[in-house]
């Protein structure tokens, strides 16, 4: 299934076996890819089994969950969200501005001394130490780190996965509209039934040799 295209204002089908629930991360990701919902229900079912042994039914995805099976989609799925302020599904496109001025923020206190980038050696995990008057302080704060490793040219993806509070969602940034499992249709986002549904974390629709679906 690698190496298929975003198509523009794709519309896969809901689930056609009867009873099936059409669970929102395939869809979201059938949607990027261009395919057909049953065969991503498929391919993430067969994903997880081979990792985990997973046998029951695909529902609820995790996010890591989620970055495994692009992986093996052939994309790069990295979420990141922002640092200060919190925004509706209806207001995504300041989401996503505040997300890349809070990496200008990240960016510029690393370049300037304040933050300081460590490893840590226990675990191996990145982290910021920052100086104050109190002394030397070392945080392992993921959504930072996150923010600081994603490439800048990575917000110029026309489509972004989006989470938002328990639900996942696809975004057209150059057209300003989003699609789910629910809607089954691109819709503004303002006008969305979730539009007062709380902003978790986007993550660019790029592929893993870092170009943009």
């Amino acid at each position: 299934m690698k190496n298929k295209k975003t198509k523009i204002g794709y519309v896969p089908e809901k689930s056609l076996k009867g009873g099936s629930k059409t669970w929102c991360v395939p869809y979201a990701l059938a949607t990027v890819m261009g395919v057909d919902y049953e065969e991503m229900y498929d391919f993430c079912a067969e994903t997880l089994h081979n990792a985990f042994g997973r046998k029951r039914v695909i529902k609820g995805l995790t996010k890591n969950e989620a970055v495994l099976i692009g992986k093996e989609l052939g994309l790069d799925i990295n979420y990141v969200s922002t640092i200060w302020g919190r925004f509706t599904l209806g207001r995504i496109k300041e989401y996503i501005e505040r997300v890349k001025v809070d990496k200008e923020i990240i960016n510029s206190r690393v370049e300037n001394g304040e933050y300081e980038v460590v490893k840590s050696e226990k675990t191996e995990a990145i982290g910021f130490k920052s100086f104050d008057d109190y002394g030397e302080c070392t945080r392992y704060i993921d959504s930072k780190i996150d923010l600081w490793e994603m490439p800048e040219e990575h917000f110029n993806a026309r489509f972004f996965l989006v989470e938002v509070t328990n639900h996942e969602m696809v975004y057209d940034a150059e057209l300003d509209l989003v699609i789910d499992n629910c809607s089954l249709e691109w819709t503004k986002p303002k006008e969305h039934r979730w539009k007062r549904t709380i902003m978790k974390a986007i993550a660019p629709v790029i592929d893993d040799t870092g170009v943009a679906l």
